[in-house]
């Protein structure tokens, strides 16, 4: 699976309307999560959907897509 690809780091799973916003490069909110780095963001399967990286705004933005 192509999430072992990514497995150093840390996962972000991510709600239907998240994955919708990454499909569109649109950042999501980050408040109750960890912002530092780099995520692999799955969706509620486990798929991996996008590398995203933390900004300082408290929002996550993709910087690869695979949506």
């Amino acid at each position: 699976p192509p999430i072992n690809a990514v497995s150093s780091l840390p996962t972000v799973m991510l709600s239907e309307a998240e994955v919708e916003r990454i499909r569109h490069w649109l950042a999501i909110r980050s408040e109750t999560r960890a912002c530092e780095g780099e995520f692999a963001a799955v969706n509620q399967q486990g798929d991996l959907v996008a590398i995203l990286v933390a900004k300082d705004d408290g929002t996550l933005r993709p910087v690869r897509n695979f949506v």
